[in-house]
């Protein structure tokens, strides 16, 4: 239902007769016992069919000797014809609903990104319950997949899951990521491992790691015989537990490390025998079931970006998103005059998150004033150089005290301090790693925090 109103006027002649032949509109014809079906034109906008349920006219502006009126004002209600049989059955309601708010007030990444958090929660949460699924779905919602120091903190059994699902091979060439995958991956295969005790699985795990299994107790190590088939003949060898789990571990860890855990790769063929085996496949689905089924139904990995894009991506989307920034520090980070247009600035916010660098060059400005997606990608990179350029001559400058640096990126510790003094970073990312890891309550949100401080401190000089 929606109103409208019409006004008809003249200076010397009665409008009375105009108003009239209007208000045929709502008569009940004997041919159908409804009022007729009208159409609506609006600009290029059609809306048919509808019937008009309410005409109420107001004269004013009489003419002498009650000749008539100058002006009239007809409110007219009228009502789209819908429901079971009408061509508009299966159009989308007319009417405001939380389903149709919420997709008029969500970007297309939100939408995404609450479609990721769903997916990833339906399919991990069999295998890691509520907390360890919350862990990964906390990633997504925080555009944090790749961000290095918010993936360490990963429980062992939600890294492996997530790194079966798919991350960034880019990600993975961290020597952080790498120490990480293959302790994580010892450890849940020697928990998974059917009659390995509390007691002995940690050593089991150690042992994978090292390749040393002399440290292990001798059940382990005790040669059995075990039947496995080749394809076509079935053949006995001579195995220990330690063994077999280490060829496998050894299969799983390379498939993992190379991201090679399609249908269609080495290890999922048994008859490639040095790319998988018929227990490794076993092992495999042990331990990452749930992560293969997320990886089959769209894992919500990293782009195909750069590592450097990622990190600049992630930097924008925690610098977008914080609500501390205000729109003339925003301008100036994306190397923007102070007085820029509050349109474009609310054009980068409102834009986000943004999952990739092609989406944020496509949404993050509608080319106004000149400011097209690329200059602000490029001008936020060369805002983020300058900083850790002079990131870099802060921590080497003769002289600087630990203090100096606490103050400059407003550290909560000497020992943040003292992880960083002196080196130089190759990356913004490395010197973030280096602060999440100074302490063990740091975090990747306290690093960021951090860098945003000192970055405040370069762009915007002076108190």
């Amino acid at each position: 239902t929606f109103t409208f109103s019409l006004d008809f006027a003249h200076e010397t002649e009665d409008i009375r007769q105009l108003v009239e032949n209007v208000a045929h509109i709502q008569e009940i014809t004997s041919r159908t016992l409804a009022p007729p079906y009208l159409q609506v034109r609006i600009g290029l906008s059609t809306i048919f069919p509808v019937v008009c349920t309410s005409f109420e006219p107001k004269y004013d502006s009489p003419l002498p000797f009650n000749k008539g009126f100058r002006h009239a004002t007809v409110n007219l209600t009228l009502k789209l014809i819908g429901g079971k049989g009408s061509i508009h059955q299966l159009g989308p309601p007319l009417a405001s609903t939380p389903l149709s708010d919420y997709g008029h007030n969500t970007s297309v990444a939100e939408q995404n990104i609450r479609g990721s958090i769903g997916a990833a929660q339906a399919l991990l949460i069999p295998c890691l319950g509520q907390s360890g699924s919350d862990e990964i779905t906390n990633l997504i919602k925080n555009n944090q997949l790749s961000d290095v120091a918010a993936i360490l903190k990963l429980s062992p059994k939600a890294f492996v899951e997530m790194a079966i699902a798919g991350i960034d091979p880019k990600v993975l060439k961290y020597p952080a990521i790498q120490v990480k995958l293959s302790s994580d991956l010892a450890l849940v295969m020697a928990q998974n491992e059917p009659g390995i005790s509390t007691n002995n699985f940690k050593a089991l795990a150690d042992a994978l790691i090292s390749g040393d299994p002399s440290h292990l107790p001798s059940n382990l190590t005790t040669t059995f015989s075990v039947t496995e088939s080749d394809g076509t003949t079935n053949t006995t060898t001579q195995q220990s537990i330690y063994s077999l789990t280490s060829r496998d571990y050894g299969v799983i860890l390379a498939a993992i490390q190379s991201q090679k855990l399609n249908p269609t790769d080495p290890i999922f063929d048994s008859k490639n025998v040095s790319g998988s085996s018929a227990t490794a496949l076993k092992r495999l689905n042990n331990i990452g079931s749930c992560g293969l089924s997320l990886r089959v139904n769209g894992s919500p990995t990293v782009g195909n970006v750069t590592e450097s894009e990622a990190n600049l991506l992630s930097t924008i989307n925690n610098t977008v998103n914080d609500s501390s920034i205000s729109d003339k520090q925003l301008a100036l980070f994306f190397g923007l005059a102070p007085n820029t247009p509050k349109t474009v600035i609310d054009k980068i916010r409102n834009s986000g998150p943004y999952t990739d660098k092609n989406q944020f060059i496509a949404n993050a400005s509608n080319g106004q004033s000149g400011y097209t997606g690329y200059t602000l990608w490029s001008g936020f990179d060369k805002v983020e150089s300058n900083a850790m350029s002079a990131a870099n001559a802060l921590l080497n400058k003769p002289g600087v005290t630990d203090n100096d640096i606490k103050k400059a990126f407003n550290l909560n510790s000497d020992t943040e301090a003292s992880a960083i003094k002196g080196q130089s970073f190759n990356s913004k990312a490395d010197l973030l790693l280096a602060l999440a890891s100074a302490n063990s309550g740091g975090s990747s949100t306290d690093a960021n925090k951090y860098w945003l401080a000192f970055k405040k401190g370069v762009v915007l000089p002076g108190p």
